[in-house]
């Protein structure tokens, strides 16, 4: 089938406009024993409208046709115009519960509801059992002062929850215990821990002035480390692996992401003498050179140059009479 094929739409259902002496509602119950050859959505139309009037049959009511098809078609219609079913009392009543899989709009309209289970008569707007939120939009907004909260199915719905108000005291939200995202916004006031957690499990606390990333796992909310891959592009962002640093007997080494190395070490360089300096790792290209005289005091500074170096070392050059304790940067 192509998508040129969508059949034409029902722009009205069928008997929209009957009388009322030309249209009634079919009911569910059957019929027989109550109006003759009257249609029901139990027995349709009775066995009596298919025999002859003259062997006691009886003729179908025009009224039920209408009826029929205008039901039939206002639920066409509905779907047409893309509108969604909701949680009903009744009719899940009715039906003994949605199935597992089914998927109802939030009263709210701002997002779905799937079933987790067969036979389903609770309400997911409320709090219901054996509910998952889908695709809901928007945020929510909790006032806090000093009271735990327990998030409603409003609440919870949301991807996105706000938090505002003074903190008097610390403040506990209880969340569901589904698989599930949110993004907590922590705008409160006041020098107190508000802290999520579900019923019976860990808690964990929500960043004051600040935005958690919270993942409900079924059992507890928690708070995941951020995952940053290798970057590909100078527009990415970097992560810890990409930080090198180490410590050897020749100082210490830091590579940084974009290929920035330094070292830097403390030498004794001797009176009149040469000291030599091997860094603690190796330079892509011989690097600049930094020097500090730490002790004595009395040394000159402008007495202690580096005489050679490559991308592996660096020779210090004392010109001092006394002996000098040198701190040495190198940086490529």
């Amino acid at each position: 089938m192509q998508a040129s094929q969508s059949p034409a739409a029902f722009v009205a259902p069928f008997a929209n406009a009957a009388g009322a002496g030309f249209i009634r509602t079919i009911p569910a119950a059957s019929q027989i024993g109550i109006t003759d050859g009257a249609a029901s959505l139990h027995d349709g139309y009775p066995p009596k409208c298919f025999s002859p009037v003259a062997a006691g049959g009886v003729p179908p009511f025009g009224q039920d046709t209408n009826g029929i098809l205008y039901q039939t078609t206002a639920g066409v219609q509905w779907q047409q115009v893309g509108g969604q079913p909701i949680y009903n009392s009744t009719f899940s009543t009715a039906i003994g519960g949605y199935p597992n899989g089914a998927i109802l709009q939030s009263a709210d309209g701002t997002g779905f509801w799937r079933s987790t289970a067969d036979n389903n008569t609770s309400n997911p707007d409320t709090g219901g059992a054996n509910w998952l939120p889908m695709f809901f939009s928007t945020s929510t907004a909790i006032a806090l002062t000093n009271a735990n909260v327990t998030l409603s199915a409003a609440q919870y719905s949301k991807p996105i929850i706000v938090l505002t108000g003074t903190l008097t005291a610390p403040v506990a939200l209880t969340f569901p215990a589904l698989v599930q995202q949110w993004t907590v916004l922590n705008f409160t006031a006041g020098s107190f821990p508000v802290t999520a957690l579900t019923s019976g499990g860990v808690a964990v606390t929500l960043s004051q002035g600040g935005k958690t990333e919270l993942r409900g796992n079924g059992a507890n909310v928690v708070v995941d480390a951020l995952q940053v891959g290798a970057p590909v592009s100078p527009g990415h962002a970097v992560n810890l692996a990409q930080f090198i640093s180490g410590f050897n007997g020749n100082g210490a080494y830091y590579v940084f992401p974009g290929g920035m190395q330094l070292s830097r070490f403390s030498l004794q360089a001797n009176g009149n003498s040469s000291a030599i300096w091997t860094f603690p790792l190796a330079f892509a290209s011989p690097p600049q050179l930094f020097a500090t005289v730490v002790t004595p005091p009395s040394a000159t500074p402008s007495a202690i140059w580096f005489s050679s170096f490559s991308n592996t070392s660096a020779t210090v050059f004392n010109a001092n009479s006394a002996s000098i304790n040198i701190d040495v940067l190198a940086v490529l």
